[in-house]
């Protein structure tokens, strides 16, 4: 992995080629079955396009982890990196400056990037665990798991999505970090299967909340959302 990442350091100062690195890294992807070198090749095969004014691609990149990231730290990073992409392609005066689907992670100006990056930064440190004081206990025989919500972090609107064992009345909860309930979302009599609604979260301060699922009236799961402005 710090041979993969040198070969990307020193390119600019040797041949320049970053279309032929580009290549060589792709093939990593599609070759090997260590899962930590495809994971770097990747990144690395991304940051290639950047080099390359590939924009609309790197983008499109970033915003794939933001909605589907291997772990929570991916899709904070590809926030932040996709944000960096962005002042630079404004620094870089383009007249036609792409866009990806997620828009609402373009940053406003370096001011509020810097701020967002911080913040972001900062969530990495703060503890996993689920502080409600209103309803503590999940149920041990869980009749529903949430899944994770897309995308998360999230600017405004999310999907939340669940998945039911069996038939039943569900309620979706949302506490701030304090435990504080801050929205209810009744989905009504669903029937078992895969399940998603959308929360419209633009009106919740900056910050981790998290949603229970209720089952006919019982606690089944519980996920962490995280907010940003």
């Amino acid at each position: 992995m710090a041979s993969l990442k040198e070969l990307f350091a020193i390119e600019g100062v040797a041949t320049n080629n970053y279309s032929s690195l580009k290549n060589y890294y792709t093939g990593i992807v599609n070759q090997q079955s260590n899962d930590e070198l495809v994971k770097i090749a990747n990144f690395l095969s991304n940051l290639c396009d950047v080099k390359l004014q590939n924009y609309q691609t790197a983008i499109s990149w970033y915003e794939s982890v933001i909605q589907n990231p291997p772990a929570f730290a991916d899709s904070l990073f590809a926030i932040i990196d996709l944000g960096n992409l962005y002042l630079k392609i404004e620094n870089d005066s383009l007249k036609s400056a792409p866009i990806g689907a997620l828009a609402e992670y373009k940053p406003q100006s370096e001011k509020q990037y810097s701020e967002n990056r911080d913040y972001l930064i900062s969530l990495l440190f703060k503890g996993e665990e689920t502080i409600l004081q209103a309803e503590t206990d999940l149920s041990d025989n869980k009749s529903a798991r949430l899944l994770q919500n897309i995308p998360n972090p999230c600017v405004g609107n999310t999907t939340l999505n669940y998945e039911l064992m069996e038939d039943a009345i569900v309620v979706l909860n949302i506490y701030d970090y304090s435990g504080k309930l801050v929205k209810i979302l009744d989905e009504g009599n669903k029937e078992a299967g895969k399940h998603s609604t959308t929360f419209f979260a633009g009106e919740l301060n900056a910050g981790i909340y998290f949603c229970t699922i209720k089952c006919n009236g019982i606690i089944s799961d519980s996920q962490k959302i995280t907010i940003i402005n």
